[in-house]
């Protein structure tokens, strides 16, 4: 083998980890799809969001790493980094800039039967600031009203088994994780970006 000079030193990974958190963005694009379930007739709506650039703002603890993986203790923890004072060391989110994430999506049940079902769609809509009519009737979520819109997501990692070993037995299943928008809440200082500015961001 040749030698050409090049070592690796661990103490000098740069590699922040996405971590569970709030954090501001925008909406970037919205689908729905019609489903018949238990309680009737619904539509699941469900948004993409893309990271703001303001999350440089946001700093989140550092810890240590083995690679891309954590390095845990003997109680299986992750271990922080802390500078010579014995402080925890604290990073700016800006790896996060521009990364788009997914919910799973809010169920809006059509028939009067299960109108109290559709109370999580309601406060979506209210978060997002969409007017509600005062015959109490929901809107349909479409593009032309949300894209763009700043919000503030709360992410949280789940995990899933995938669809070509969930009817495997369980010690030969395929366990991923992913990170998905669980909460959305309005972003009231956030500035309205337009689709045009959306699309002129996407990496392709």
């Amino acid at each position: 083998m040749k030698d050409v000079g090049a070592t690796f030193d661990k103490s000098k990974q740069s590699y922040l980890p996405i971590e569970a958190g709030k954090y501001p963005a925008h909406i970037s694009s919205v689908y729905e799809r019609e489903l018949n379930t238990k309680a009737g007739k619904a539509i699941v709506v469900n948004m993409s969001y893309d990271i703001a650039e303001d999350v440089k703002d946001i700093t989140q603890k550092v810890y240590k790493m083995d690679g891309y993986e954590y390095e845990l203790n003997a109680d299986g923890n992750k271990i922080p980094v802390n500078d010579k004072d014995g402080k925890p060391v604290l990073a700016a989110c800006k790896h996060l800039s521009g990364k788009q994430f997914r919910d799973n999506g809010t169920f809006l049940f059509l028939e009067e039967k299960s109108a109290g079902k559709n109370g999580r769609y309601y406060s979506l809509l209210q978060n997002l600031g969409i007017e509600i009519k005062e015959d109490g009737k929901l809107p349909l979520i479409e593009e032309e009203d949300v894209v763009g819109l700043p919000v503030f997501i709360t992410l949280k990692s789940e995990t899933y088994v995938t669809k070509d070993t969930k009817d495997l037995p369980e010690a030969e299943q395929e366990v991923r994780t992913a990170w998905k928008v669980d909460k959305v809440d309005s972003w009231a200082d956030g500035v309205k970006v337009s689709k045009e500015e959306m699309e002129e961001d996407l990496p392709f």
